[in-house]
């Protein structure tokens, strides 16, 4: 019986960043690693689509970054077409702490609800970006019906919200106190680990940096990390499906 990989569940893989993508790709599968691509734009979601391989899954979406004058109704259109291919809708979701003006948040808001309904009509599961608007993001939740992953998320006071309406939390390469804190607290059947490749490492993040969460979630634990991979990893599956 063939072990779980260790699953990195939020990655950029964008061009411009990994010239060299067969390498990362390479050693990504020699630390036993699996990942989920995230799309952000329409240029992004259909390279991810085109990585799409074993052990490279990819997520499309419009994140809030790339809110501001995109056509909804034709972004609407593509996913629909596309949306088979994908495992899940992401990034989406809102940031406060690069946006500040009403009309960006505004206009934030509006894909972000689009983004939420579509995954709710589609029954995918939506990787959510939250920075400095966690509160807001688990409001916009509660309205719709559809499972989600709050991608680096270290806002502890809010942990018993999150687990409450059921979604999960993905831990990230970033070392700090609000992360040993999100350990120490979270249930191994809602953790989910991540990247977020190519940040929150010294130097350009990748895939196979994932299993340095891992062995954090093992130490804080005080569990094995095949016990870990193991666990987080059928948290993976349960989302997106078999690896």
């Amino acid at each position: 019986m063939n072990k779980k990989p260790f699953v990195d569940c939020h990655c950029h893989l964008e061009e411009k960043d990994y010239p060299d993508l067969g390498e990362v790709l390479q050693r990504m599968e020699k630390a036993g690693v699996a990942c989920v691509a995230s799309g952000r734009n329409r240029e992004q979601n259909e390279r991810v689509l085109r990585l799409k391989r074993s052990g490279v899954k990819a997520a499309v979406g419009i994140s809030p970054h790339d809110a501001q004058g995109v056509d909804l109704e034709d972004e609407l259109a593509w996913l629909e077409v596309n949306v088979n291919e994908a495992c899940a809708i992401g990034e989406i979701g809102l940031d406060y702490h690069h946006f500040h003006s009403q009309e960006e948040r505004g206009k934030q808001g509006e894909v972000f609800e689009a983004m939420l309904g579509f995954a709710e009509k589609t029954g995918k599961p939506a990787i959510i970006h939250s920075r400095k608007a966690e509160g807001e993001v688990l409001e916009a939740l509660d309205s719709f019906n559809c499972r989600a992953v709050l991608h680096c998320f270290l806002v502890p006071q809010l942990i018993e919200r999150v687990l409450e309406a059921g979604h999960g939390i993905s831990l990230p390469t970033l070392k700090n106190k609000s992360r040993v804190k999100l350990i120490k607290r979270l249930p191994l059947n809602k953790i989910l680990c991540e990247t977020d490749s190519p940040f929150l490492w010294t130097g350009r993040n990748e895939p196979a940096n994932v299993v340095s969460v891992y062995d954090e979630v093992a130490r804080v634990k005080g569990v094995e990390l095949s016990e870990v991979r193991d666990l987080v990893g059928s948290n993976a599956e349960e989302l997106f499906g078999g690896f």
